[in-house]
């Protein structure tokens, strides 16, 4: 029923015009079914790249020409696909035979679509080769140019590196330089301030000597006011002040001396505050040096980066093309094993064929004999289960007439041993 739907749809929708139908099935003509085998050996042969007449050219050949053409393009077909085993007769086209018939349409029908899928395979199998071809090739270009970049990007790192292996010297480099200039600082700022400590000692000194030298000239002025009525009062007030004149000289040469080392000191502390203003410069350059260096490594780093980013793509193009070559070499190799496993499997399904056809007389020999076995089987069991009834009844037999020998004995053996009791009791009495 299917093959029979699946010839009136073919048909239906290829040659509408032959207007083959289930009766045509049915009850075939001859003149339908040489157009019909010659359209369907036309397209299967076209398929398989051979040489056919052309179909014009038939219409004109005489009716015995042209059936024997149908017969040998349909045997030419079946030679392919079961390798002679088939064949296609004069009586299949003059006297046609609805099964078999139906068999030869079905059967060109399915070999074409079978014929039909293998080519769109084979063409979607080359159509994906050259994709992967075109990538490949694509990849490959891209993969090169990128080797290129990674290389100008490595010369660009090395001169980065050097520039930064001097950075970093000259970092250390100031670095020291600073820890010694802070040292100096804390030393002169030490120095600074023990000058500053003396000075204030200094001053309060001439503080007290001006208080002094007040007093003295307040001294004078009253002497010059008062009257002096003793003369030994007088020298004595002279011998004072001359006393307190060699002090106050001599303090005031100390004063002096005082002063000079105070503006020599001061110098030194102006010479000082010079230099820390000239190491607070240096100081803020550091300083804005060392605020740059992470920025100069950042940089560096980000280059890095982009490098190894480059590197890592670079790698991952290398294996992907390795990959994609590896494929394709793969996909060529499952291309042709596909195309011999379908010849293979073509070949296989003639040979199965060809063991059904051989086998079933065999199974049909073996299914003859194993009806046979079952009714002997049958036959047998019947048997054994009449004798098993049987021994199933003599064994109960046997055992209910066991139960009651025993019973008898049990009994025997009961009345034995009250006997020997009463024997035992009159003894006992005696």
């Amino acid at each position: 029923m299917g093959d029979v739907r699946m010839i009136i749809d073919f048909f239906s929708n290829q040659v509408p015009q032959l207007q083959l139908i289930r009766e045509s099935l049915d009850n075939p003509q001859t003149d339908q079914l040489i157009q019909a085998y010659n359209f369907l050996c036309g397209l299967v042969l076209e398929n398989m790249n051979c040489e056919m007449a052309d179909n014009n050219t038939e219409q004109l050949l005489a009716r015995p020409n042209l059936i024997i053409r149908t017969r040998e393009s349909v045997n030419l077909v079946f030679d392919s696909i079961f390798n002679g085993n088939d064949e296609f007769c004069y009586t299949d086209l003059l006297q046609p035979d609805p099964r078999r018939t139906r068999h030869f349409l079905s059967t060109l029908i399915r070999f074409y679509h079978f014929k039909c899928d293998m080519s769109t395979e084979v063409i979607q199998m080359e159509n994906d080769l050259e994709a992967q071809c075109r990538t490949y090739k694509l990849e490959k270009d891209f993969a090169l140019k990128t080797e290129a970049d990674i290389n100008n990007e490595k010369k660009r790192l090395i001169d980065l590196e050097e520039e930064k292996r001097l950075i970093e010297n000259e970092d250390i480099q100031m670095q020291q330089e600073l820890l010694t200039k802070k040292a100096l600082i804390g030393s002169e700022k030490k120095n600074y301030e023990e000058v500053q400590e003396h000075l204030k000692k200094l001053e309060a000194k001439i503080e007290n000597y001006k208080e002094k030298s007040i007093q003295l000239e307040e001294t004078l002025k009253r002497m010059e006011m008062n009257i002096v009525t003793s003369p030994e009062l007088l020298i004595e007030e002279l011998e004072k002040l001359e006393k307190n004149r060699l002090d106050v000289e001599l303090k005031l040469e100390d004063t002096q001396k005082n002063n000079r080392k105070i503006e020599y000191e001061l110098a030194e502390i102006h010479a000082i505050g010079q230099r820390i203003d000239a190491l607070g410069d240096d100081l803020e350059k550091l300083e804005e040096f060392k605020r740059r260096i992470p920025e100069m490594r950042g940089n560096e780093d980000k280059i890095i980066q982009e490098v190894n980013n480059l590197e890592k793509e670079r790698n991952e193009m290398r294996s992907k093309l390795e990959h994609i070559s590896k494929g394709v070499v793969e996909e060529r190799t499952n291309i042709k094993e596909k195309i011999q496993a379908s010849r293979n499997e073509v070949e296989t399904i003639n040979q199965k064929i060809k063991d059904l056809q051989s086998d079933e007389k065999e199974l049909s020999n073996r299914l003859v004999k194993i009806k046979e076995n079952i009714r002997e089987y049958i036959s047998k069991n019947e048997e054994m289960d009449r004798k098993f009834i049987l021994t199933t009844e003599r064994f109960d037999e046997v055992i209910k007439n066991r139960l009651n020998d025993l019973k008898m004995l049990k009994k025997k053996t009961d009345d034995q041993q009250n006997v020997l009791n009463n024997i035992f009791m009159k003894m006992m009495k005696s």
